[in-house]
C-alpha cells in the first residue's frame, strides 16, 4: 500500500486518530512498539493487515496522561502515516504530561 487514502481490501482495517487538542501526544502502536508523536491538528492513520488473523478483533486504545497505547488488531506493525505521509518512529522527541 502506497498511500493512506486507497481504497482497502477487506482484509485491512483502519484506525485514524486525530489530536484536536493544544499539546502535542504520544501515540505507542504496539507490539514493536512504535512511538509517534501527534501534534495539535495532526491525524495519524495505522492500516493493519488481518488476513491471516485467527477472528476480527480490530484495535484496542489505551489512554493515559500525554498519549495513546494501540494493539492493532493482529498486526504487529501495522502501516502508519501522519497527515498523508509515511510515519517515522520518534523515541527522541519530549512530550509534556498533563
Amino acid at each position: 500500500m502506497t498511500s493512506s487514502e486507497e481504497p482497502l481490501p477487506t482484509s485491512k482495517q483502519k484506525l485514524e486518530v486525530c489530536n484536536e487538542s493544544t499539546r502535542a501526544i504520544e501515540v505507542m502502536v504496539e507490539m514493536t512498539p512504535e512511538r509517534f508523536i501527534l501534534r495539535p491538528k495532526d491525524k495519524l492513520i495505522l492500516i493493519a493487515d488481518a488476513e491471516n488473523a485467527p477472528r476480527n478483533e480490530g484495535f484496542t486504545l489505551n489512554f493515559y496522561d500525554g498519549g495513546v497505547q494501540i494493539y492493532a488488531a493482529w498486526d504487529g506493525q501495522p502501516s502508519a502515516y501522519i497527515n498523508g505521509q509515511p510515519a517515522e518512529s520518534d523515541y527522541t522527541t519530549k512530550v509534556p504530561f498533563a
